[in-house]
């Protein structure tokens, strides 16, 4: 009874009411202020965010035409198949233009399928190139040139110089990169194939007294090339040599004379190269470990001879005037009383890749249009 007439006495204020209505209309405005901006915002951001992510797709897929034109040239292709392709929902148009010299010029267009947008990539590259036959010596070590020694041509080192002979040309200490530098499995994959793997050959010797030709030749292990003829007799290299052991030519026996006849030898060891043999003609004598090059000379220009250890020191003590190049990843030695004359190559060129025969291409412009 008493809460009853407690409510009957309740009484409400004229000036109390719709206070709940208008703080809910406050609200809604400050919401609507609020929201609508808000909303705006959130949606350009997706809008925004959306546009970048479909540039970055068109701009992979147009620097993977570039990689495709690249790769395309490694192998000897300056065309690009299929052209264009599909790539994230784009198709990708690629052209390859050559510029000069190693020097290519890509252009990669990536249109998006849906909207026609496009992403254009254009750059410039070139082959990486190896010019070992611009310098007399060239070495990514040290080069020792002994009292009466004469070097007439460019000398281009890493390490250090230490010169008691004659150097009638320039002195360049630029630095050489690992890239600029053949890998042993980079020449064997140009050789191997050259010297006939599938038939190798079994004996340990050649006697140039019953074999005058040699070549294509391939030995798994080491060899020794000699002679025993009483007389001096002439053997030419018919093709390349590839021996996985040492090599050995001339050794102790008798004199004869080698032609290597614009051909290559190529040993996974080290070559020794005494006396006992004349080297005549143009070629590259290369091996992986140390090169020991002491044999007689019988060259001239147009001869050109191309002297090189990968790894390892070339040790050069010829007799007699020398026409050419040398490379050694170590050291170059010229022993006393030695002359190395630079001379330009034979224009039918050596058996050699003057481009790395991992055909790296470096970029050298690149803009994205």
């Amino acid at each position: 009874m008493k809460s009853r007439l407690n409510r009957k006495n309740v009484k409400l204020r004229k000036d109390e009411a719709g206070y709940a209505l208008m703080w809910v209309l406050v609200v809604l405005i400050l919401a609507a202020i609020i929201l609508v901006p808000l909303l705006v915002l959130m949606t350009a951001g997706l809008t925004s965010s959306h546009a970048h992510e479909e540039r970055m797709l068109r701009f992979y897929a147009a620097d993977a035409g570039v990689e495709a034109a690249i790769r395309q040239l490694v192998n000897g292709s300056e065309t690009v198949n299929p052209n264009p392709f599909p790539l994230n929902d784009s198709g990708v148009e690629v052209s390859i233009v050559h510029v000069g010299g190693t020097a290519y010029r890509i252009t990669s267009t990536a249109t998006d399928n849906n909207d026609g947008k496009t992403t254009v990539i254009k750059c410039e590259v070139s082959a990486t190139t190896w010019d070992f036959f611009d310098n007399a010596i060239t070495s990514r070590g040290n080069v020792t040139l002994q009292p009466g020694g004469t070097v007439n041509g460019t000398v281009q080192y890493n390490g250090t110089l230490d010169n008691k002979g004659t150097i009638n040309g320039e002195k360049i200490t630029d630095k050489i990169y690992s890239w600029q530098w053949p890998t042993a499995q980079e020449l064997h994959n140009l050789y191997y194939s050259q010297a006939d793997p599938e038939h190798p050959f079994a004996p340990n010797t050649i006697d140039v007294k019953t074999n005058r030709d040699i070549g294509p030749l391939y030995k798994n292990g080491s060899l020794t090339i000699h002679s025993t003829d009483k007389d001096p007799v002439t053997a030419t290299l018919r093709g390349t040599v590839y021996v996985t052991g040492d090599l050995v030519i001339g050794g102790s026996a008798k004199d004869f004379t080698l032609n290597l006849n614009n051909q290559t030898i190529y040993v996974e060891g080290t070559v020794r190269m005494s006396d006992k043999c004349t080297i005549t003609g143009t070629g590259c004598i290369i091996a992986v470990g140390d090169v020991f090059f002491l044999p007689k000379l019988l060259v001239s220009p147009p001869n050109f001879i191309f002297v090189m250890s990968i790894n390892g020191t070339v040790t050069f003590q010829p007799m007699g005037n020398f026409y050419g190049s040398l490379a050694g990843n170590v050291a170059v030695q010229l022993q006393p009383n030695n002359s190395l004359s630079w001379v330009s190559p034979p224009a039918e060129g050596l058996n050699f890749p003057s481009i790395a025969v991992r055909a790296n291409y470096n970029i050298l412009t690149y803009n994205i249009e």
